[in-house]
């Protein structure tokens, strides 16, 4: 999963270096304290896992003695907290930008929720998986234009679509895709067609919500 990410981070970031007219980079150094990790630093900071972890060359993020000094590359914030990271959870203001941006997320499909956005072991799964019957229609969560259309490793056939300001959805694992990349959609438009390509042991479609770079819970923001 974080091999796949990185991948996505890395299309998302050259869309958006293109496309958008972003802030200078800033690096914050942030001194590791205790019961923090790198979700709640990627959550404060508003970078990925995963480029934290390339630019501090973390091979196990379970293993991180407390103290160590982290890059935080390219940093939402230009200082580290005062407090602890401990209990960070910033998911209500995350979705409170979505709404005010004038977006409102649908499911893209009905099926079963079969795995939660968050830590599996050592790796961060970015979104949340829904199961279905191969073929089920999968559709677009909100009006935006589709940025990519194709096969991107592990996440197999993905259609990404851009919407509002820094915002955009991801689907994944996909038996075949109906858009291509510069078609605009509407919310409940199909966009594909639920199947098990990339790194999916059943058909499934792998759903995320993405800030800029940086994922989000997407149950933070479907009714």
């Amino acid at each position: 999963m974080n091999r796949r990410g990185g991948a996505l981070a890395t299309l998302l970031a050259l869309w958006l270096a293109a496309c958008a007219n972003t802030p200078p980079e800033t690096s914050v150094v942030h001194v590791l304290q205790p019961g923090e990790n790198l979700y709640r630093l990627s959550r404060y900071y508003g970078v990925s896992v995963e480029d934290i972890r390339a630019a501090n060359h973390i091979a196990d993020v379970t293993g991180i003695p407390v103290g160590t000094r982290l890059v935080i590359p390219q940093a939402g914030r230009a200082a580290a907290p005062s407090t602890s990271l401990a209990a960070y959870e910033p998911s209500a203001p995350r979705v409170y930008d979505a709404r005010a941006a004038g977006l409102d997320f649908a499911w893209p499909l009905h099926g079963t929720l079969s795995s939660r956005f968050g830590w599996r072991g050592l790796s961060h799964h970015d979104g949340i998986d829904i199961s279905a019957r191969r073929g089920t229609p999968v559709h677009a969560a909100e009006a935006g234009r589709v940025i990519y259309s194709g096969w991107l490793g592990s996440y197999g056939r993905i259609v990404i679509v851009k919407h509002v300001g820094p915002w955009s959805t991801v689907y994944a694992h996909n038996q075949r895709n109906l858009v291509g990349e510069g078609d605009f959609v509407e919310r409940g438009d199909v966009l594909a067609e639920v199947g098990a390509t990339g790194n999916a042991s059943g058909p499934h479609v792998h759903f995320e919500v993405r800030r800029d770079r940086t994922p989000q819970d997407p149950l933070g923001y479907l009714p």
